[in-house]
């Protein structure tokens, strides 16, 4: 499957910090900084990772937006099946990125 996106591809994960996500991908920013040039969102150090988002309030919000790329490659995946055994592959793709929505597989 080719990616045609130009978000930090996953995973993403819960950080060190619990009200963060983080991916293992260097972060490329938009904005500009002083003092550093990516604004800190890279310090892997500090949060376990990239950062992806922070101050997030509820660990339920911060297990869906860590989900996201995950759902992502699964709804480009179910457009392109073409026989059923595909489609197969797809849902067990899904269900493992409803799981880590929800808090209960984070390893995928």
């Amino acid at each position: 499957m080719s990616k045609h996106h130009t978000f930090t591809p996953g995973p993403w994960n819960i950080g060190r910090i619990p009200t963060t996500v983080i991916s293992p991908n260097t972060v490329e920013t938009t904005r500009k900084y002083t003092g550093s040039p990516d604004g800190g969102v890279n310090d892997v150090e500090h949060y376990g990772g990239s950062l992806i988002a922070e101050s997030v309030l509820r660990r339920e919000n911060a297990h869906l937006i860590a989900a996201a790329p995950n759902m992502y490659d699964v709804l480009v995946n179910l457009l392109a099946v073409e026989e059923d055994h595909e489609l197969e592959c797809v849902i067990e793709e899904a269900k493992k990125a409803i799981a880590k929505a929800n808090g209960w597989g984070l390893l995928l």
